[in-house]
């Protein structure tokens, strides 16, 4: 999608990535991720987290134990549980049951 590797274009993957836009008004982030994924490696979850907290965002990074890419969302249910925690914490808006 960029036109070729990291390795050619480096500034390209550098701005096509949202750790490398950053700022201090962004507004509470919860990430989640399994601990094998071998497609998205953790560190780039761990990497996004530490960019956000050093920006003064507060970040939770959630690690699945034992899940890989596609197992973190097929069972997802503790991380469900714990970003409800975390909207509920950070004043995530209530919702309406309005049909109009």
């Amino acid at each position: 999608m960029l036109g070729g590797t990291r390795e050619e274009y480096p500034q390209r993957y550098e701005a096509a990535s949202p750790a490398a836009w950053v700022d201090q008004d962004w507004p509470p982030h919860f990430l989640f991720h399994g601990t094998w994924d071998q497609l998205v490696p953790i560190e780039q979850a761990k990497d996004f987290h530490h960019r956000l907290s050093d920006a003064g965002v507060h970040s939770e990074l959630y690690r699945m134990r034992l899940r890989g890419h596609i197992t973190s969302f097929l069972f997802s249910g503790a991380a469900v549980n714990q970003a409800t925690v975390f909207l509920e914490r950070h004043g995530a808006p209530e919702r309406t049951t309005d049909t109009d």
